[in-house]
């Protein structure tokens, strides 16, 4: 898990994040955009390092770490998909492009404030968890095959 969910995907979102710097470079949106997938690449990584302890609930330093980067990799995530939806906006992409990227950050920044919330009636904060990384991890591959068809097919 640690290797192909967290070490293997942050490389490849760190490649994708070069490859969106290389093709938006002109615009400082884009490449503030392209950061930010590039730093939730790298907290994804050091999450992968750093393990967390049996259950996530421990105070290791390696449960410190791994709380440390996974925070830099949900939030650069969630801001991402913010700066992205207005970078969309402002390419002329379509209107739907700019509302799925602005909401997936919403719906993931709502998952984790779930998983943060000590009082939530659903105690699994794992649930939340894996909900949030899965809105984002989709929202990237949506957003990297849609720029693969507009290569072919340009908007």
């Amino acid at each position: 898990m640690r290797y192909a969910a967290f070490e293997f995907t942050g490389l490849l979102y760190l490649c994708f994040a070069s490859a969106l710097l290389a093709t938006f470079r002109k615009e400082w949106c884009s490449t503030l955009a392209a950061g930010l997938i590039a730093l939730e690449g790298l907290g994804r990584i050091g999450a992968g390092v750093f393990p967390c302890d049996p259950g996530c609930g421990g105070f290791s330093s390696n449960q410190e770490i791994h709380r440390l980067f996974a925070t830099v990799g949900f939030v650069t995530g969630i801001l991402a998909a913010i700066v992205w939806g207005i970078t969309f906006r402002r390419h002329g992409w379509p209107r739907r492009w700019t509302w799925y990227s602005v909401g997936t950050g919403i719906l993931a920044l709502i998952f984790l404030l779930l998983m943060s919330w000590s009082q939530n009636p659903v105690n699994t904060p794992g649930l939340f968890e894996h909900l949030a990384t899965g809105v984002l991890s989709l929202w990237l591959l949506v957003f990297a095959a849609q720029l693969m068809r507009a290569s072919e097919h340009p908007l």
